[in-house]
């Protein structure tokens, strides 16, 4: 290969290139990325050759990054990531030209009576205001703060020092079993009464702080939560909860936990990002 790229990668390229980093297999990437392997591999050679260097080394049975390619990694990542805070950063401001609001919740959080209540409110003050609401996934509910792909999200402290909470109300603290599970049968337990029991997981992106707060770990004993499969969102917690017991119970129960610390619901903004509200 030359010296020197005749032409600029493209962002679509290097994309294309770090999924190939780490999945290390044409097909798979491909699979991944919802494209052909020959589509795939004509890209990964156009960025080889405007690069000037080769990234990959193929073999008829491996896929292995060059030592070019192991190089070019920290670049390639920091290039994406540039550019996707750019379309955020361009989608915040025209949010704020058009007078659109990104609110995000989680699961049934929009029908609660405090989210009704405040996007009354905000309709009441803001008539011109154009409210558009987004379901978010446990891992992004945060996230979404901090990059800007919601201007309020309706959430349960604690939270990242970033972001700013209005507390709304409080609620009791629950445990949700399977319908099938002998806990159920009783009307209030105690965290006593749950040690042992696991606690699913959550994605890598939820902060620390925040499911430590909720799976109360570690217990007052000193105890550390044994934790089971890591859920997404709502739904497919409650689908796992359900079917924990391996009876293939198809409901859950809820039973409030008298000893637990009470929980808050509030909407957090970061103060840069939530325009005049």
């Amino acid at each position: 290969m030359g010296a020197s790229a005749s032409k600029e990668p493209s962002i679509h390229q290097l994309r294309l290139y770090l999924a190939l980093s780490e999945e290390l297999h044409f097909g798979r990437a491909a699979a991944r990325l919802f494209i052909t392997q020959p589509a795939l591999s004509q890209q990964i050679r156009e960025l080889e050759k405007r690069l000037g260097v080769p990234v990959v080394e193929r073999t008829s049975r491996t896929t292995a990054l060059t030592e070019a390619g192991q190089a070019l990694l920290p670049e390639a990542r920091a290039a994406v990531a540039a550019v996707d805070r750019l379309r955020r950063i361009a989608d915040a401001q025209l949010r704020q030209i058009s007078g659109r609001l990104v609110v995000g919740t989680m699961g049934a959080e929009a029908s609660m009576a405090h989210t009704r209540a405040v996007l009354g409110l905000l309709q009441d003050r803001h008539p011109g205001t154009t409210v558009q609401l987004v379901d978010l996934g446990l891992g992004d509910h945060m996230t979404a703060l901090a990059q800007q792909e919601a201007d309020v999200v309706f959430l349960r402290p604690p939270v990242t020092d970033d972001i700013e909470l209005h507390h709304l109300a409080t609620e009791p603290r629950v445990a949700c079993l399977p319908a099938g599970h002998p806990l159920a049968a009783l009307p209030r337990l105690t965290l006593a009464q749950l040690s042992g029991v696991p606690v699913v997981a959550m994605p890598e992106q939820v902060p620390q702080l925040w499911w430590d707060f909720w799976a109360v770990d570690p217990r007052p004993d000193g105890s550390r939560v044994r934790y089971g499969p890591v859920v997404t969102d709502m739904e497919s917690l409650l689908y796992t909860v359900a079917t924990g017991d391996r009876a293939r119970s198809s409901s859950v129960s809820v039973r409030g936990v008298g000893d637990a610390q009470d929980g808050e619901c509030s909407f957090g903004f970061v103060a840069d990002g939530a325009g005049g509200l």
